[in-house]
């Protein structure tokens, strides 16, 4: 409201009733929500019309977000969405994740971040990154050497940069210093291209400091895998009611 942003007083106000502010606020009862609720909460309930804006495409690039939305077609679920980033692995709620993307098809998580367990006393201690939903390695992200990235905001993309135009939307970005050194990496460039009503391209370029087929790309996927043929697998949603067909180079990748 302050920004005078129509699409993010809409976003706020999706879902929201009656029923639902007294909800949360009796699960979650604190001082700070009661005002918010006292002052804020008829407004939130009369907005109109509270909506997903669903926009084509967006682009963040602050810092330390650096982070790209699009979709196929604005306004609806319909079709191919991606969402990805850089930024630097000392975020707030950091996931120790530069680089990381997500997939959806038809509005079916389909390539997806695991997102946060329960919190626990370990989640916020120096212990945090034990946790295995913390690391990059169960993201859709490059284990390289058997090494993942660490946390800190010495490990960052570098030289990112974002491009859209009417058929297509990407991200580009060094990932090299995400990693510590242990990974071996002399480079390590990441594309994450979206093709309008067509496809999303993945491409890493790198080069090592010393030859290694110990390279791990990962992807986590939110329901059943099947491996139809060499370069090519079947991705389903959880309900399996959408595919998607990920390939790859079978010469390269195994």
């Amino acid at each position: 409201k302050r920004i005078g942003d129509e699409h993010l007083k809409a976003l706020g106000a999706y879902g929201i009733t009656e029923d639902t502010l007294l909800e949360s606020v009796k699960r979650n009862y604190d001082l700070n929500r009661f005002l918010n609720l006292l002052f804020n909460g008829q407004e939130l309930v009369e907005c109109d019309p509270p909506s997903q804006p669903m926009l084509q495409d967006v682009w963040l690039g602050h810092p330390n977000m650096q982070m790209m939305a699009a979709r196929d077609q604005e306004g609806s679920g319909e079709g191919l969405f991606l969402a990805a980033w850089g930024g630097h692995n000392a975020q707030s709620h950091n996931h120790n994740d530069v680089g990381n993307f997500v997939i959806f098809a038809d509005g079916k998580p389909i390539v997806i971040d695991i997102g946060r367990p329960t919190y626990r006393r370990q989640t916020f201690s120096n212990r945090r990154y034990e946790i295995w939903a913390f690391q990059s390695g169960f993201h859709n992200l490059p284990t390289i050497n058997g090494v993942d990235q660490k946390a800190g905001r010495q490990f960052a993309a570098k030289n990112v940069s974002y491009h859209k135009n009417g058929s297509s939307a990407q991200i580009e970005m060094d990932i090299t210093e995400a990693y510590p050194k242990a990974a071996g990496t002399e480079s390590w460039n990441r594309i994450v291209r979206f093709n309008r009503r067509k496809d999303v391209v993945v491409v890493d370029s790198y080069t090592l400091k010393k030859p290694s087929k110990d390279i791990i790309e990962n992807f986590v996927v939110a329901g059943k895998v099947t491996d139809t043929e060499p370069g090519k697998l079947i991705l389903n949603d959880r309900e399996e009611e959408v595919q998607v067909l990920l390939e790859y180079d079978s010469a390269k990748l195994s």
